[in-house]
C-alpha cells in the first residue's frame, strides 16, 4: 500500500491523494485489516498526543470504513478524566476552545473527541511487553477478544500502526516525562 500511496503522490494533487488512497483500501476486503493506534506518552500535559491519537481513531473510524473491532487503541494516560481537565470526561481538538455560544462566530467546529469511544488498553496495561505480545498476535489466556487483533479465519492480515508521542528518527520514547 505504500508503493501505490508515492504512486498516487506523483500523478496527483496532494488533496486528492488521501481519498485515492482510501478508495484504494475500500477495494481490498476491510476485515482483512488491523489498526493499532498507540499513544506513548503519559501525563496531562501531552494532551495533544491523546487528542491526535483520538483524532486518527474518528477518521479511520468514520471515513476509513473500519470496524471498531479492527481497531486497538492504545491510550497510557487518560487526560479526560484527570482532575486537571476543566470539561471531565471530555477532549478537544482545541484544548482551549470548547464549544459554547461565544464559538458559534468562529466557524470552527470542536466536537468532544472523547464520546463513543473504546479503549481497549490503557493506564498501565500499555507497556511494552503487552505492545509486542499485540503485534505478535500471542496473548495470554486471560486477554479477553476485545482485546486482540481480529481475525476471521484468513492468515493475510495488513495491519497499519500509528504512533504518536515524542521520539525522532530511529528512537522513540515510550511513556517519557516531557
Amino acid at each position: 500500500m505504500i508503493g501505490k500511496h508515492v504512486e498516487l503522490e506523483g500523478r496527483y494533487k496532494k488533496e486528492y491523494i488521501d481519498r485515492f488512497f482510501l478508495e484504494e483500501l475500500r477495494k481490498h476486503n476491510y476485515m482483512n485489516n488491523n489498526v493499532i493506534l498507540l499513544s506513548t506518552s503519559r501525563h496531562y500535559f501531552n494532551y495533544r498526543h491523546t487528542t491526535n491519537l483520538l483524532i486518527a481513531y474518528k477518521y479511520l473510524k468514520y471515513f476509513g470504513d473500519t470496524m471498531d473491532k479492527n481497531i486497538l487503541l492504545m491510550i497510557p494516560f487518560d487526560q479526560a478524566c484527570d482532575c486537571r481537565n476543566i470539561r471531565e470526561g471530555q477532549i478537544f481538538r482545541e484544548y482551549e476552545l470548547f464549544p459554547s455560544s461565544h464559538n458559534k462566530e468562529t466557524k470552527i467546529e470542536n466536537i468532544n473527541l472523547y464520546e463513543n469511544l473504546n479503549i481497549d488498553y490503557k493506564n498501565n496495561n500499555v507497556r511494552d511487553e503487552q505492545i509486542r505480545r499485540v503485534l505478535r498476535h500471542r496473548y495470554d489466556a486471560f486477554t479477553p477478544k476485545k482485546n486482540r487483533l481480529y481475525n476471521n479465519g484468513n492468515n493475510e492480515k495488513n495491519l497499519f500502526l500509528y504512533m504518536t508521542g515524542h521520539g525522532g528518527v530511529n528512537f522513540s520514547l515510550k511513556n517519557s516525562r516531557i
